[in-house]
Parts: structure tokens; C-alpha cells; sequence
């Protein structure tokens, strides 16, 4: 490996991680990437809390006053290998109030290109998203933008790195996690932005970060790797180097190949 690396000690393995993986590179599989939002630290006007019941992962962000777009902005790269027409929704609520149109929308962007013949989302360009009476008192997936003739957030996206970000609009409107799927394969959310599969959207795990290792066997034969990046596991003369879709296995200091990894393309 060229780049920089730092090794993290486990029992009887180390780890070595690339600076990619420190990078927080998240990692879109089957035209799907899940982020929760404390993958990027809070910052300025965001609060990070965990007294609203149904949050998903550690917690999740409240605003805790109004800004203009760009304020406070979380970013979460991502790397996109399935070109495509992607929607964007994100896990909110009003936190505060009873009424379904205050403390409802932050601000959403994304680095893809308009759809054609579709809602024009600029690249780049910030855009109010909101929710109305399924956020109050709980959590959904709702997320669309264009007051009084709702639309969904969608762009065309190229292979390769892109960046989609949230920032604060409304005080104690809360946010909890992104998703950003490929709409023609995943009919999770209309056109509208409306919600239409909040359990099933719940249910989505979370990316991986390029480099990132979920699934560890102390027997090489049967580890299960659905990671790509530069990684490498050591256990004893037994090594296991992670690259795109594939990983180079070493038994008994015996180079065994390449081999796929499971649920690669």
C-alpha cells in the first residue's frame, strides 16, 4: 500500500487502515446509501441529543435555531458506483410544537446533475426540505421541497465521489439519518417526497466507509467480507488484503488469489 497507514492492535490481529478510510468515504451498494447524521460532528447550532424516543444509531441533531442555507452545513461523501437517477430523503421530525407547519424543514444539497424532464434540484445548491403532519410526534422519512406542489429530491449521479449535505433552517426541526437511493429500483418514496415505506427505510442498514471491514472469522476460509478500499487483516501467516470488490487472500504465507467478495457487483 502507498498511501499513510496506522495500525490498531486487537487481540491476536491488526488492522491496518488506510487514510481512506479516515477520510469517511461512505460507500453506496445496490444503489443504496444509508448515513446517520453524527457521521459528521455536530457543529454551531446543532444540537446533538437523545431524549426524542425512535431515533435510529447514537442519536440524533436538533436545530437549535433558524438559519440560512448553508448554516452549520454537515457534509457526507460518498462514492458512487452504480451510475444512475437518485432520491435523497432523510429521517426528521418537528421537535417541538404541535402545529405541522413551524419547526418542519432544514436546507438539503446534493453534487449530482437535474433529471431530466424532472423537478430541477441545482447541484450543489441548497434547497429547503420540509415535513407536515406525519413529523409531528414521530419520526419519518418524508422529505420534499417546493412549498404547495411538493417534490422529491432527485439528481442523476455519475460513477465516482459525490457529496450530499444538510443544514439548519428551523429551529427544533430534528434529523436523524440520510438515505440515498436509486427511485427506478426502490420505490420507497413518490415522486412528492412522501414517505411511502417508513418501516422499510428504517430498516436499511448502514453504509460502509471505504476501507471498512463489518465481519472478522479468526478462520480465513469462512470470513465474510462486503467492504472495498485498501485493507488489510493479518492473523498470523494468514492475511486478507480488501480491494475493489475482491480480496487477495494469504494462507500459511501462500498467496490462495483473488477471490469475489460476497454481494460485490
Amino acid at each position: 500500500m502507498k498511501s499513510l497507514i496506522s495500525w490498531i492492535t486487537i487481540p491476536s490481529i491488526f488492522l491496518c487502515v488506510s487514510q481512506a478510510m479516515a477520510a469517511g468515504v461512505f460507500m453506496e451498494k445496490d444503489g443504496v446509501v444509508v448515513i446517520d447524521v453524527e457521521a459528521e460532528p455536530a457543529k454551531g447550532s446543532w444540537a446533538v441529543e437523545k431524549s426524542l424516543d425512535g431515533f435510529l444509531g447514537e442519536s440524533y441533531y436538533r436545530a437549535k435555531s433558524n438559519g440560512n442555507a448553508g448554516a452549520d452545513a454537515l457534509n457526507y461523501e460518498i462514492i458512487i458506483t452504480n451510475p444512475g437517477k437518485y432520491q435523497l430523503v432523510v429521517r426528521n421530525r418537528i421537535a417541538s410544537g404541535s402545529s405541522s407547519t413551524e419547526n418542519n424543514d432544514s436546507f438539503l444539497k446534493m453534487s449530482g446533475k437535474p433529471v431530466a424532464g424532472g423537478y430541477s434540484i441545482k447541484t450543489n445548491g441548497w434547497e429547503k426540505f420540509y415535513v407536515n403532519a406525519k413529523g409531528l410526534n414521530k419520526w419519518t422519512w418524508e422529505t420534499s421541497t417546493k412549498d404547495f406542489d411538493a417534490q422529491a429530491f432527485r439528481q442523476e449521479f455519475t460513477a465516482g465521489k459525490h457529496t450530499v449535505g444538510i443544514s439548519r433552517r428551523s429551529a427544533n426541526h430534528a434529523v436523524d439519518r440520510l438515505a440515498l437511493f436509486k427511485y427506478e429500483d426502490h420505490a420507497w418514496s413518490a415522486a412528492t417526497g412522501k414517505a411511502t415505506a417508513d418501516t422499510e427505510l428504517d430498516a436499511l442498514p448502514l453504509s460502509l466507509k471505504e476501507g471498512e471491514v463489518v465481519s472478522l472469522s479468526r478462520n480465513p476460509h469462512s470470513i465474510g467480507l462486503s467492504a472495498t478500499g485498501t485493507t488489510a487483516l493479518f492473523h498470523g501467516k494468514n492475511a486478507i488484503f480488501v480491494g475493489n470488490e475482491k480480496a487477495l487472500f494469504y494462507l500459511n504465507g501462500r498467496q490462495e488469489g483473488w477471490k469475489s467478495i460476497p454481494g460485490s457487483k
